[in-house]
């Protein structure tokens, strides 16, 4: 083995950057006494999702990529950190059957995504899962920021949302989202709307100002 100390292995694959083992079964590391032999020396050998594959440890640090799927497509991204976990707008394409012709529009979400996790994000058709917010028909979630309010020993925490939209009087809309684990699971966010301000222009950015602001 190099000299150094492993604390933690990840295993990637060149042809599939995004691979990410669900269950790894063994592993063993080949050590033989002629370090030419078919380059082997040194290699790790792992068993995982029913196959063995062949690793080489490197030093060097590198960045590798996961994918977690979405039931829409990503538009905007935020990290909490005191959910411990991705906040993340898509949009997806929905129709209006009973509408005569069919309607057909875009609708925006909200999801927590735990960035540790390889598994796809149901949609909010699936009803064993939390509330999720969504926009209006056609609104499009434009920013989001996580907002630590303090008022003295207290501390608040919201994620606030920013959107932008068309066919509405109030162009643009910001929702403060208060957010918790659950505490009957804790794998699971739970949240509900606190307040809604509505602006007659769009919302692109938001920024604190203070403590309280």
């Amino acid at each position: 083995m190099p000299d150094c100390t492993l604390q933690r292995i990840w295993i990637t694959d060149q042809n599939n950057p995004a691979y990410h083992p669900r269950s790894i079964h063994s592993f063993s590391v080949a050590n033989f006494a002629n370090s030419d032999v078919e380059g082997l020396s040194n290699t790790l050998f792992c068993i995982a999702d029913g196959q063995l594959m062949v690793c080489t440890i490197q030093r060097e640090e590198k960045t590798v990529p996961r994918r977690i799927g979405l039931p829409g497509s990503a538009t905007k991204l935020a990290y909490s950190q005191y959910l411990k976990s991705l906040v993340v707008a898509y949009s997806r394409t929905e129709f209006d059957t009973d509408a005569d012709p069919i309607k057909r529009f875009t609708r925006s979400h909200i999801e927590f995504v735990d960035p540790d996790s390889q598994q796809a994000i149901c949609g909010p058709e699936d009803k064993l899962r939390p509330w999720r917010p969504h926009g209006a028909a056609g609104e499009k979630i434009s920013c989001i920021l996580e907002w630590t309010p303090k008022k003295g020993d207290e501390e608040y925490h919201f994620i606030v949302i920013g959107t932008a939209r068309k066919n509405q009087q109030d162009r643009g809309r910001v929702i403060f989202l208060q957010t918790s684990r659950m505490s009957s699971d804790p794998s699971q966010i739970e949240c509900n709307v606190k307040y809604v301000h509505k602006f007659e222009g769009p919302v692109y950015s938001i920024a604190p100002y203070d403590q309280m602001a």
